[in-house]
Formats: C-alpha cells, sequence, structure tokens
C-alpha cells in the first residue's frame, strides 16, 4: 500500500512539473492535446481535425474553426532526417494544377528555409532536431521540425500552417516546445475536446467514438478492456430520472454482454454510482472460474466472495453539465480505475 501511494505521488509530482514547464513556454489559456502518445499546448480553439494510424505509425491533424493548423505524423522507423525534410520541401515546390493550368511557370511559387532554429537541442536533449519553414505566394506560411527521440525510438514530423499576419516561426517555436512525443513514467496522456486523462501505456486504443455531445474511448492490455466515456447536456439526459435510471438504459454498452450492478456513492465531490458487472457469456464465466481455481489452488485458500468481471464509477458534474463513465472488464485493476478517474478534471 505505501510503496503504491509513493509510486502514485512520484508520478503526480513529476506531471506537475511538467506541465509548469510546458505553461511557462505558451501564452495563457491555451490547453493540452493528447493522442497516441503525442501531447502539447496549442490555442484553446484547435481540436482533433483527422486522425489516424496508431501508436507505432500514424498521423494526427488539429484544425481551428476554419482551417488546418497542426499536423503530426510518427513511426517507429530510424531514418535519415536530411533526406526526409529535403523530399517534403522538394514536393512542396512540385508542379500543381489548378483548372487545367499550372501555377507559376510549372512550379509552386514557394520561398523554404532549411535552416531555421525552431527549438534548441538544449531544450530537447533528447532529440535529433531539424526545422525548416516555407511560404508561398499567396501568403500561406508554414513552419514545423523533423526529429528522433532516443527514449520511444520515434521518428517525428511536425508542421504549424500560420495565415494572414501570422508569423510561421514564432507559432512554431510556441507549439513545439511543449511538443512531446512520449509519456511520464509509463503513462499517456489522452486528451481532445475538453476530456482529458491518462493511462498507463500498456493499454492499447481499440477504438473510438468521437461525436458531439458524446466522446468514447476503449482500451485493451491483454484480456483486460478499459473505457472512457463522457456526455454532454447531462441536465437534458437526467430530466426525466435519476442517474441509476440513466445508467441502466443509456449507459451500458449494449455490445458488453455484461449484468451491471449500481450503487450510489459520491465520486470526486459528485453524485456518482459505483458500479459491478458480471459476464452473461457462457465462456467468460467458464475462463474466469478455471482463472479463480487456479488462484485458489496457488493460495492454498478455502475460497472467498467472488470477484467481480467488471467494475466502474459513474458520475455527474453539475458544474460542466456532463456525465462521465470509467469501466474496467475482465479482471479490473483497481489501482488502474481509480488512477484513471483520479486524473480527470470534470470542471
Amino acid at each position: 500500500m505505501g510503496k503504491s501511494s509513493t509510486s502514485r505521488g512520484a508520478r503526480k509530482n513529476s506531471t506537475k512539473a511538467r506541465e509548469s514547464s510546458l505553461s511557462g513556454n505558451a501564452p495563457s489559456g491555451w490547453i493540452r492535446f493528447g493522442w497516441q502518445g503525442i501531447s502539447g499546448l496549442v490555442p484553446p480553439e484547435w481540436n482533433i481535425g483527422a486522425i489516424g494510424g496508431d501508436h507505432k505509425q500514424g498521423y494526427l491533424r488539429l484544425d481551428d474553426t476554419d482551417y488546418p493548423r497542426l499536423e503530426v505524423k510518427w513511426n517507429q522507423q530510424q531514418i535519415d532526417l536530411s533526406r526526409v525534410l529535403e523530399k517534403y520541401l522538394r514536393s512542396m515546390k512540385a508542379p500543381k494544377k489548378f483548372g487545367g493550368g499550372i501555377l507559376g511557370k510549372g512550379r509552386r511559387a514557394v520561398e523554404v528555409d532549411r535552416k531555421v532554429k525552431i527549438i534548441s537541442h538544449r531544450a530537447k536533449p533528447s532529440k535529433e532536431i531539424l526545422g525548416f519553414s516555407w511560404q508561398q505566394a499567396q501568403g500561406l506560411k508554414g513552419a514545423g521540425v523533423v526529429w528522433t527521440c532516443q527514449v520511444c525510438r520515434r521518428t517525428l514530423f511536425g508542421q504549424v500552417r500560420a495565415y494572414g499576419a501570422e508569423d510561421a516561426v514564432a507559432l512554431a517555436k510556441r507549439i513545439f516546445s511543449s511538443l512531446e512525443d512520449h509519456g511520464e513514467a509509463g503513462r499517456l496522456l489522452w486528451a481532445l475536446y475538453g476530456l482529458e486523462f491518462r493511462i498507463p501505456e500498456k493499454y492499447l486504443l481499440i477504438g473510438q467514438s468521437l461525436m458531439a455531445g458524446y466522446l468514447e474511448l476503449r482500451f485493451q492490455n491483454r484480456q483486460r478492456k478499459l473505457r472512457v466515456s463522457r456526455w454532454g447536456l447531462a441536465a437534458n439526459l437526467l430530466a426525466q430520472g435519476n442517474l441509476s435510471d440513466w445508467f441502466k438504459t443509456a449507459g451500458v454498452s449494449p455490445k458488453s454482454g455484461f449484468h451491471w450492478q449500481a450503487h450510489d456513492t459520491i465520486i470526486k465531490e459528485h453524485p456518482g454510482l459505483k458500479i459491478l458487472g458480471r459476464s452473461q457469456r457462457p465462456l467468460a464465466r467458464l475462463g474466469k472460474s478455471l482463472r479463480a481455481l487456479s488462484r485458489s489452488a496457488l493460495k492454498r485458500s478455502g475460497g472467498g466472495p467472488a470477484e467481480s468481471d467488471g467494475a466502474g464509477r459513474v458520475w455527474h458534474c453539475s458544474q460542466s453539465n456532463r456525465i462521465y463513465l470509467v469501466e474496467s472488464l475482465h479482471e479490473p485493476e483497481a489501482e488502474v480505475l481509480a488512477e484513471v478517474i483520479e486524473s480527470i478534471n470534470c470542471h
């Protein structure tokens, strides 16, 4: 118990120190984003516009209300940064057709700078970094970095786009000084549309639902599954009943195959539910019985109360007018469940 509390406290102190450092590199009011280990600080109107791939190789784009703003690509390959950068900058000057014609004498009018310094090695000593910037004749500008990381072995390409009188290089310096490509203390930050939490990196994303009024991220670590969900407009959802009534009809995943029991409790000073589930699938019940017998034999125990197949917490945050759910299935880990819930700032 003492060791677990100490390690959790160390992780929290490390996170706070990192967040304090990041905040010093960005204007007040900027928000965090996090996806597949890629995290940083951006203006509050920037949100996820496109995603693809997985933790090993993927793509992320953040948009403002009108335009694409930040794009990041990553993979686990070790490559020649100079060649990658040169290939990209050459592609920007490749012929481009507009309505059957070609802009400029067969080439785009683009100015590039291959030597601009976006981030110093001192600021990110674990990374080999090259910076770049470009500007088209029409006024569109961009700047970014290509780097490899000695810690996570990722290669990352990232750039921001600037419009009008914006300074692309200055914007890139702010963005990429806060950008990271791996987690802290074995935890990854997931942050999008105001939902923010941390989860052990051994849990891999297996699915998501990103809709207006509803967010859901689903993770898996071997047979264990974890779901983090958030509903908006909670006052409307609860208008015809209490939280327990709502959970029985709308909070339960129809494909989970679980029977849930809900008990009133307080979570983060909000009215909530402690939920416990039993799998209704015969094979799942058989597997659980065999595992229980094995554990009992190893411990030479006479047995005890049956463990639940699923556990979780649901709560209604009136300040944000949202309902949150964190659910763990198949040998749920109580410490992980508590840690994820603790990391959520609901208002």
